[in-house]
């Protein structure tokens, strides 16, 4: 696949052979539906880089159109981010799910290994709004484990406890925590070295049903019984701050830490802050945000978060 590199501080990429002292990678990946917080993701995290540290950002492109690619390329002038895209071959997903019909965008990640070619990279999802510096998270070391992340609230963060995956799976790791990825350092290298792709690819095909949490639920079980901890405050998800899908389940402390101090805000499952109906309190921080990007002066309304009439039929014809 294809790279392409755009430059925003006129520096670019390192060439072939080495890093450029202080740059970190990062990986994401979107559509056009989600160009958008992808900026305001990218704004963040440029704004709040070291003294010293610049980013290239590889963004596994499943289909951001060229209006939305150079609107989100406005939304880093200034900022010292690189930008690789990469072009993922989305048919591999289809091809594991013939005839569902899902978003092949949020499995997308399941390629890094074979697109990105970096030894290491930290993944972060579109709907966070960064706090701090990403090069912390990025220098972290990862081994003995082959990614990092913070413990997710669905089954306590046990994955014997998930009980939305089958249970042979859950039996297989016993003592195997279920993490939320949404942020996640990943050593690649292990990940090509072990077949991590393949692997995902194959459960994909083999579950029966959609996995619940989607890409989620194959990194949990692929890489069961590797994935090391990550404080709380490096993924701040939504139960952190509001009751939403139940609690949290973190440690008290940690619980008090990603609440006060959040460096990655992430606006998991209803809470995300584009949407009209969004209980997230920090919803005002992301729209302070989303106005230092090429998308300023957005606000959720019903023009362009109309209502999902198909939901409300169906709720409607049930209680008929």
């Amino acid at each position: 696949m294809g790279v392409i590199e755009d430059r925003h501080d006129g520096s670019g990429r390192t060439p072939a052979g080495g890093r450029a002292s202080g740059e970190i990678a990062v990986a994401c990946a979107g559509d056009d539906g989600y160009a958008m917080p992808l900026a305001v993701m990218l704004r963040s995290l440029g704004e709040h880089l070291g003294a010293d540290r610049s980013a290239v950002a590889h963004v596994l492109d499943c289909g951001i159109g060229e209006p939305n690619r150079q609107r989100l390329l406005r939304s880093l002038d200034g900022l010292p981010i690189t930008l690789a895209w990469h072009r993922p071959d989305l048919g591999r997903i289809r091809s594991a799910r013939p005839g569902e019909q899902f978003a092949v965008s949020t499995y997308a990640r399941l390629l890094m290994p074979e697109l990105i070619d970096e030894p290491h990279v930290v993944y972060l999802d579109g709907d966070v709004l960064v706090l701090d510096d990403v090069g912390v998270l990025f220098d972290l070391p990862i081994a003995p484990f082959a990614a990092l992340a913070v413990t997710d609230p669905t089954g306590a963060g046990h994955l014997a406890d998930a009980e939305h995956l089958p249970a042979a799976l859950r039996e297989a790791h016993p003592a195997a925590r279920y993490a939320n990825t949404g942020i996640l350092p990943i050593d690649l290298d292990d990940a090509r070295r072990t077949g991590f792709t393949d692997d995902a690819l194959a459960l994909l095909t083999e579950l029966p049903g959609r996995p619940k949490w989607v890409d989620q639920d194959l990194i949990c079980v692929v890489l069961a019984d590797r994935i090391g901890p990550l404080p709380a405050r490096w993924n701040a998800y939504a139960n952190v701050f509001i009751d939403i899908h139940g609690p949290s389940h973190l440690p008290a402390d940690e619980q008090a830490e990603a609440h006060d101090h959040p460096a990655i805000v992430h606006y998991t499952l209803d809470s995300k802050p584009w949407r009209r109906k969004c209980p997230h309190p920090m919803q005002a921080q992301w729209f302070e945000a989303v106005d230092r990007t090429a998308w300023r002066g957005f606000r959720p309304n019903y023009w362009n978060d109309p209502p999902d009439w198909r939901a409300r039929l169906a709720r409607m014809r049930r209680h008929r």
